[in-house]
């Protein structure tokens, strides 16, 4: 009778449950944190956040709170030397590796320019003129989406234009949240480009998708937008179609380019690299205003 080995298990690989404690919104860590873990493809984490930890009784209400079993590491973004120590001293006696996620850059400042830090934490939340700065702008790209307000697109800093579920609008927000005045309009080979468009060419920048990319996203919208009627015309749609989706693309590069506009692909990109590549066809600087209260 043969012998059959015996099937290894591949073992489950070690998840570790990061836990980020911060006297803020958690924004700045969560953008740090997650752009080192990208280095780390095969590093399994689960990240729990703990935001506006304001005060040392709740940065110890956290503490105390963490689980006794697992993989633990923790990340704070404090402002407080005192919730800073808590932290460490919570940490050294349960032996759970932490770091300081701000410490080399206050430290950096300090030494390179003699400057002290405040260390309080209220001047993060601050109503400053750069706060409403940037809601005039996103109140500005809130009217000016999808089209709207053609008559007044001559206000915009940054004109976005592309087809249909292009990333126009998610783009436009997120430029907005920087306090750029966007504007985006939908054009199609059905509609052209409108007249306010050709005369500001120089603040404008054109989005565009590979075709079956572009053709898979409005697939699952329409599908999700009606079932029924998506199984019986899906194929007979242009909007659906992916011949009249390639034809839609070509045509719109090739105008975008008769007009002198920068194109950039948005395929498979985030929204926050769509953006970077949209300021940089512009030559414009990026605007970090939630970073800087008294901008």
């Amino acid at each position: 009778m043969p012998v059959h080995a015996k099937t290894r298990r591949t073992p489950r690989p070690t998840r570790y449950k990061i836990h980020v404690i911060s006297d803020g919104t958690g924004s700045l860590a969560d953008h740090l944190v997650n752009a080192v873990l990208t280095q780390f493809p095969g590093l399994h984490t689960e990240l729990v956040y703990h935001v506006f930890q304001a005060h040392e009784e709740e940065v110890v209400a956290t503490l105390d709170a963490l689980p006794a079993r697992g993989k633990l590491l923790v990340l704070h973004a404090l402002v407080s030397p005192a919730a800073k120590a808590r932290v460490r001293a919570f940490c050294q006696r349960r032996s759970i590796p932490c770091h300081d996620l701000t410490v080399s850059l206050v430290e950096f400042l300090q030494e390179a320019t003699g400057a002290r830090p405040v260390h309080e934490v209220r001047r993060l939340h601050r109503a400053s003129p750069a706060y409403f700065r940037r809601i005039a702008a996103l109140e500005f790209t809130a009217q000016h989406d999808d089209g709207r307000r053609v008559e007044t697109l001559h206000q915009a800093e940054i004109v976005i234009v592309g087809l249909s579920r292009v990333s126009k609008s998610p783009t436009s927000y997120y430029l907005g949240f920087m306090g750029y005045h966007v504007a985006n309009v939908a054009i199609a080979p059905e509609t052209g480009f409108p007249d306010e468009l050709r005369k500001l060419r120089k603040r404008a920048v054109a989005l565009t998708m590979r075709p079956r990319h572009l053709y898979e996203i409005r697939k699952e919208r329409f599908e999700a937008f009606d079932r029924r009627i998506a199984e019986e015309q899906a194929d007979r749609l242009p909007y659906t179609s992916l011949r009249a989706v390639i034809q839609e693309v070509v045509w719109a590069e090739k105008e975008c380019r008769a007009l002198g506009l920068p194109i950039v692909d948005t395929t498979a990109k985030t929204v926050e690299t769509t953006a970077a590549e949209v300021l940089e066809s512009l030559d414009l600087p990026r605007r970090d205003l939630m970073y800087h209260p008294d901008a």
